[in-house]
């Protein structure tokens, strides 16, 4: 089975409220459904917002009507050359002619924003690639974003035609056969700007932008029978499936967070999808989510880079481990001394690990008749005149036999107390 980017090729249908909807075709990284979903709905949020503004400005959409006028090269330079200037920068596959086309109040859309490094006149030059097939880039607009031109340098060019004050030009060079197809196509667009959102099926970019590729079939499309009637959910039926959901993994993070989880420790847990099982060992063993999380992403991270199982090796027998020291009542900490045994030895009993790290119950009584004995060997052999030197050495020897029958916190206050009395 092909795995990985390209492998699945998925059509993400997405609508605003007020808009239409929008199929983002053949997206091939389920990884990038977010961002072309979030980049769309803000896309189609624009241009709802374009669709208010024009509809504000032109009382009678249905009498809104373009113009242009054809220049040819060499008229353009010698009557605009700052503008045939910057003409040149377009794609040279188009030429031609230099058709000028206006569009009535329009001023300040056509550089409006609508997705990432995209204004709306991305819209009209997407739609002359695919519809009348004029190559990129193939036009510039009076309220050019890139500072090829600025819009001094269209006064004079907006004196000569039937322009107003607040309306926008749009340049773009073409064949003589194609200026009837790219101005309609223009026009077309423009007024679907009346209406909001187009039906459309758009080509997904890695950068989680989009590019218009085709109108969006309608009924009478060629695939009738993959036309259904929308299947109705009850919203109760919707609230019974989203409380069997597991919990989302930002939340679990924001949890993380919170319980100050080491945060060298979040990639491992991801990486090897152990959210689940931190979180049910932590709520049914009431462990501290930093030991359990230092445990799964320090210790057993550092122990398969150093061992090899002498079987397939299941994190379930973690949780299995938590559940054993739990029931037995031992100290969670002998966990940490198990682990490896048990890593190496996946089939084993648990009971048979107690025996190989030679466990044996210790009690308060053990650790205070020590004491005594290890602070005057400490004093024999001390290399450090540190304080709190000799509680640190003393707990490192009582350690190997009190872990697991007795807490180490208070094992320590035990030792510290004792070397006080001495």
């Amino acid at each position: 089975m092909r795995t990985g980017n390209g492998a699945g090729r998925e059509d993400v249908n997405v609508s605003v409220t007020g808009g239409q909807r929008v199929e983002i075709k053949g997206v091939p990284s389920i990884a990038l459904i977010p961002k072309l979903t979030h980049n769309e709905a803000y896309r189609q949020r624009a241009l709802l917002l374009i669709k208010e503004e024009l509809n504000r400005r032109v009382v009678q959409p249905k009498d809104w009507r373009v113009t242009h006028t054809v220049f040819s090269e060499v008229d353009l330079k010698l009557r605009f050359p700052r503008l045939a200037l910057a003409v040149d920068g377009l794609n040279q596959l188009n030429r031609g002619n230099v058709v000028v086309v206006n569009l009535p109040q329009f001023k300040g859309l056509l550089s409006f924003f609508t997705q990432l490094g995209r204004a709306f006149s991305d819209e009209l030059a997407d739609r002359l690639k695919v519809i009348a097939c004029l190559e990129k880039p193939n036009l510039l607009t009076s309220e050019d974003i890139s500072g090829v031109v600025t819009q001094e340098d269209f006064v004079p060019l907006c004196a000569s035609l039937p322009a107003g004050p607040e309306d926008a030009l749009i340049i773009f060079l073409s064949p003589t056969d194609d200026i009837k197809t790219a101005v309609e196509t223009i026009e077309e667009r423009c007024r679907l700007a009346f209406a909001g959102v187009p039906n459309e099926t758009r080509k997904p970019k890695r950068d989680g932008t989009t590019l218009f590729e085709r109108v969006l079939p309608g009924p009478d499309r060629m695939y009738p029978d993959t036309d259904s009637a929308p299947i109705p959910i009850s919203v109760q039926h919707v609230a019974t499936l989203m409380a069997g959901l597991p919990r989302a993994v930002s939340a679990q993070m924001t949890q993380m967070n919170e319980w100050h989880v080491p945060t060298d420790t979040h990639e491992y847990l991801l990486r090897h999808n152990l959210l689940p099982l931190f979180r049910r060992i932590v709520d049914e063993f009431s462990v501290s989510p930093v030991f359990v999380a230092a445990l799964l992403g320090h210790t057993l991270k550092n122990i398969q880079g150093k061992m090899k199982p002498s079987a397939e090796f299941d994190y379930k027998k973690v949780y299995g481990l938590f559940k054993f020291v739990t029931e037995n009542k031992l100290g969670i900490e002998i966990v940490k001394t198990m682990l490896p045994v048990v890593y190496e030895h996946p089939n084993i009993e648990f009971a048979s690990v107690l025996e190989l790290i030679d466990f044996k119950p210790a009690t308060e009584t053990d650790i205070q008749r020590d004491v005594p004995f290890l602070y005057k060997k400490f004093q024999q052999i001390k290399k450090s005149k540190r304080t709190g030197a000799v509680e640190d050495w003393i707990m490192g020897q009582v350690r190997r036999y009190a872990v697991g029958s007795l807490p180490l916190k208070e094992v320590r206050r035990m030792i510290t107390e004792a070397c006080h009395d001495i």
